[in-house]
């Protein structure tokens, strides 16, 4: 399901990057925000591409930003309550805990931004 949202994106991308009018000149140019960092897709990888795309069709300028790390999923408890089961799971909520602490000082505030946004100009 998220593989297709992705992959309509990315299609929905490259149909308005050849869509448009190419006589559009520097000034022109649409200015294109892409927010990555989330949705279990190798974003790494293919925010690049998609900038150089974007970028050398002369009509976009484009904008990365990098949403911060979410907070790792708290540890389960354990189903069978024996004293070494709940040691260990008291051990990984601690461990939870300050590394969650340390990525929320890391970032500025909660962002959750994962869909890609076009220009809302009229392009055609």
């Amino acid at each position: 399901m998220i593989r297709k949202n992705f992959i309509k994106s990315l299609l929905l991308v490259f149909a308005v990057a050849i869509g448009l009018p190419s006589f559009a000149s520097s000034a022109d140019k649409l200015k294109l925000l892409l927010v990555d960092g989330q949705n279990n897709h190798a974003w790494k990888e293919t925010s690049p591409v998609l900038v150089t795309i974007l970028e050398d069709s002369g009509r976009f300028d484009v904008t990365v930003s990098t949403s911060p790390a979410s907070p790792p999923r708290a540890p389960r408890k354990p189903k069978k309550g024996d004293d070494e089961a709940m040691k260990k799971f008291a051990a990984d909520i601690k461990a939870w805990e300050l590394q969650s602490k340390k990525i929320k000082e890391q970032s500025a505030g909660p962002v959750s931004y994962t869909h890609l946004t076009l220009p809302t100009k009229r392009i055609v």
